[in-house]
């Protein structure tokens, strides 16, 4: 009995390691563009904190030199003021 079935062609190895190394690649830009967006909204939420926080040290480092140059009236009444204009 002989074997009439077509013999199946099959796919050059070359052919199958350039989607496999295509695929690869995709994956590593893929994941690095991932990884600097997160990066980047990270670093956006550092430098704001950042900010803030150099806001709040120079906020206390004037109360500090009014408290220490003209008492501790003069700076109730700079907190006071300071608490009108920022909000507080």
């Amino acid at each position: 009995m002989e074997n009439s079935e077509k013999p199946r062609e099959e796919t050059p190895m070359g052919r199958v390691w350039l989607i496999v190394l295509a695929s690869m690649c995709f994956t590593l830009g893929a994941s690095w563009i991932w990884h600097l967006s997160g990066m980047n909204g990270l670093a956006r939420k550092n430098n704001a904190e950042r900010e803030r926080i150099v806001e709040n040290t120079s906020r206390i480092t004037a109360y500090r030199d009014v408290l220490k140059e003209e008492g501790a009236e003069r700076a109730k009444e700079y907190l006071k003021s300071q608490s009108n204009t920022y909000g507080n």
